[in-house]
């Protein structure tokens, strides 16, 4: 954390610096962390540069000809979901759902009128067949008394004709509610037909307000603020957050390793590390650089600052197959004149020892020679030490909870890795305390996402109107923690800060005071 360093004046520095002998002649050393030396089954590699490369835009089309009047947008802007991007006139189709609602009211009345009239025959049919089985009984009495001349043929005629009559009004009767019957399915059908139209219409009036249908930046929009568009013209096109890809132009002979090696690292232009896994290689070689481009999809949360087509991305390619390796923490090397060089820590001594290095993997280094597994590297406070120099473990301290409730919010300890991008809520706090040396400083930022102290990612313990979280400072000979417990009200803060990791052993404490920048 070199901002840090502006927290404490030259004097400061000297006066610290002047304590260190003293203490070493105690029988102290200088407080460094160290890390084991560890073997890891992995391959070599070699860093090759590669690209973002976005996904598709999403493209929004005009859905009919008409008037397009775009909302207040600017091609670059951040657009969420469901946002309104521009509107079409539907007063001509307002029009028409009117009038086919009358038309669906007047099918729905026709339909009623229909079922009346079946229910009418219906009744009026069951009357003809009384009357019809009434005529058959009449007419079956006349043929057998005109058989014994009890009546006249004239008679039997006459009683035959009338039921021929209710017969035919039977079968007229059945005919009329086979009609309704017909036009009544008839009517149905147009009803769901009108619905249908009904609910296109529907469609197209609410299509008449074209929305957003992803989070994302807005790369294209019409020329125009009002205009015509035809029907299938671009509107606008949407870069969304998801689905973004890495490319890398990887020579032939490495594809195998990665194959058998799906998983890698890369870093982008910020520095932020990032997860790679290999999905394919496209089958078109460079035949001058014997190389092909490969896909790689994006494990872990791509920053919004490299969310964008070619951007830089160095990815660690294997060059080898997977082997069992020597590894160290990168922070545990340090560059000489011709080579690189560790500190081991050696009961209670800082031992100068030259390496040699192969590849990197992840946030390690893989040492070829000069060291052995199981052994302690020194990997903070190794920049002022020198061979055979006293040191000690001086882990940066562990600090109690301050007294809150159960319910407290670490939301950067959340995840494995402090997270450095600040979300929309972000507040700034000036810092400021004073010590003997002096005046003293440092901004915090506040946010549901990440906190940092002067720049640097921290965990903070937040509850309520309680706030309290380490900053770290490395200077050469050591560690030195600043803890911070305090109170907020409103726009201000204050509470005492405790100072750690002094060579002489000392922990002062002096109260700080906070606002709202």
């Amino acid at each position: 954390m070199l901002k840090l360093l502006k927290a404490l004046t030259i004097s400061s520095l000297v006066a610290i610096s002047l304590i260190q002998p003293s203490f070493a002649q105690r029988g102290g050393g200088t407080p460094v962390s160290t890390a084991f030396v560890e073997e890891m089954v992995i391959s070599d590699t070699t860093k090759i540069p590669g690209a973002v490369i976005a996904p598709p835009a999403v493209v929004i089309p005009a859905l009919r000809a008409d008037i397009v009047k775009i909302e207040d947008l600017k091609v670059g802007d951040f657009i969420r979901k469901g946002s309104t991007i521009a509107s079409q006139n539907v007063d001509d189709l307002q029009i028409q759902l009117e009038l086919l609602a009358l038309q669906i009211a007047d099918t729905k009345a026709q339909i009623t009128q229909t079922v009346q009239n079946l229910s009418f025959e219906t009744e009026v049919l069951a009357v003809a067949e009384q009357q019809l089985q009434l005529a058959m009984q009449r007419s079956d009495r006349a043929q057998m008394l005109a058989q014994k001349k009890a009546i006249s043929a004239e008679a039997a005629e006459t009683a035959l004709s009338s039921l021929l009559n209710n017969k035919q009004q039977v079968i007229s009767r059945k005919q009329s509610i086979e009609r309704l019957k017909a036009n009544q399915d008839n009517l149905k059908r147009s009803l769901d037909r009108l619905n249908i139209q009904k609910s296109q219409l529907e469609n197209d009036i609410a299509d008449g307000t074209y929305t957003a249908p992803v989070n994302g930046l807005i790369i294209a929009l019409p020329s125009y603020r009002s205009g015509f568009a035809r029907q299938g013209e671009v509107i606008a096109s949407i870069q969304g957050f998801r689905g973004f890809e890495v490319q890398v132009e990887v020579p032939s002979a490495y594809i195998g390793y990665l194959q058998k090696s799906p998983k890698v690292a890369g870093i982008d232009g910020q520095g932020n590390s990032l997860e790679l896994s290999f999905r394919t290689s496209l089958p078109q070689e460079d035949i001058r650089t014997s190389t092909r481009p490969a896909r790689f999809t994006i494990e872990s949360e791509l920053p919004r600052a490299t969310s964008a087509n070619g951007a830089r991305i160095d990815v660690q390619i294997p060059i080898r197959e997977a082997l069992p390796s020597l590894v160290v923490p990168q922070d545990a090397i340090l560059p000489v004149p011709g080579g690189h060089v560790v500190f081991v820590f050696n009961e209670g001594k800082a031992q100068r020892q030259i390496v040699r290095l192969g590849g990197t993997f992840e946030d390690k280094v893989i040492i070829q020679t000069g060291l052995a597994v199981g052994e302690r590297v020194i990997i903070k406070g190794n920049e002022g030490l020198t061979d055979g120099m006293a040191v000690k473990e001086g882990k940066p301290p562990t600090r109690k909870k301050p007294n809150m409730d159960e319910d407290v919010t670490n939301v950067a300890q959340a995840e494995e890795e402090l997270q450095t991008e600040l979300a929309d809520d972000a507040v700034k706090w000036l810092l400021e305390w004073k010590t003997r040396r002096g005046d003293s400083s440092g901004e915090l930022t506040l946010s549901s996402k990440a906190n940092l102290f002067d720049g640097e990612p921290i965990r903070v313990q937040k509850t309520d109107n309680k706030i309290a979280f380490d900053a770290e400072l490395v200077l050469p000979f050591g560690i030195l923690t600043l803890s911070f417990d305090g109170t907020i009200a409103d726009d201000t803060m204050s509470g005492m800060i405790t100072m750690s990791g002094l060579p002489n052993g000392n922990t002062p404490t002096f109260p700080f005071s906070g606002k709202v920048m």
